[in-house]
């Protein structure tokens, strides 16, 4: 325009050559589309200059000096990536047995870095869109990921059949519908143990107090 000014930096030169895909490729009235690959441009705000130099001819003489002509590209900042463009955070199986491998995966961007925490730990998964881990017991994974300069989570949970557990601790009453056993462990009653059915034991039975039986009608 007139009365503006165009300061043009020093900068790098990339060369791009362009060739049909077939060697009698024909170009008709319709021209060429060109794609450059790899085009490795400042994000900054501001013009991108392309100069296109050909050399052609349609009657086996080539020419002495191409022709030319520049394009001046105006380049705007990438748009941000919408916290909503992530989305269902999920896993292969809901309900599995101790011990299982699960399988998640999601929908999402590749431009963003992805992070997978469970039971304590942090695992960066980079731009993969899935994730595996083994399960002991009911387990919460959290999806994380930056955009907009803030951190958005998602949350998926697989609950476990038969949990295998570190500690337990009950305040309440605990009824075993099954067989209770411990290997090697010490099975410690602070108050009464009352066994309703058989009480069997393949050692000795220690008992540090009186040993009260029952009643007879």
């Amino acid at each position: 325009m007139p009365g503006t000014q165009t300061a043009l930096p020093p900068g790098d030169y990339a060369h791009f050559k362009a060739e049909p895909r077939t060697p009698n490729s024909p170009v008709d009235v319709s021209g060429i589309v060109i794609t450059l690959k790899n085009l490795k441009i400042s994000p900054l705000p501001g013009t991108a200059r392309i100069e296109i130099r050909e050399f052609a001819t349609n009657t086996g003489q080539w020419p002495h000096s191409p022709a030319f002509t520049r394009l001046a590209l105006t380049k705007f900042p990438a748009p941000k990536t919408p916290a909503m463009a992530v989305s269902d955070f999920r896993a292969d199986e809901l309900e599995v047995t101790a011990g299982t491998s699960v399988h998640l995966q999601w929908k999402g961007p590749s431009t963003l870095d992805y992070t997978v925490s469970h039971s304590g730990n942090t695992h960066p998964v980079g731009k993969q869109r899935t994730y595996q881990a083994t399960v002991d017991r009911d387990t919460t994974f959290q999806l994380s990921y930056v955009t907009s300069e803030t951190t958005h989570y998602l949350t998926t949970t697989v609950t476990v059949k038969n949990p295998k557990l570190t500690g337990l601790a009950v305040e309440g009453d605990v009824t075993v519908t099954g067989s209770l056993r411990g290997r090697n462990k010490t099975l410690t009653v602070a108050d009464g143990l009352l066994v309703q059915g058989k009480l069997s034991a393949t050692a000795d039975v220690e008992v540090t107090q009186k040993l009260s039986e029952p009643f007879s009608s």
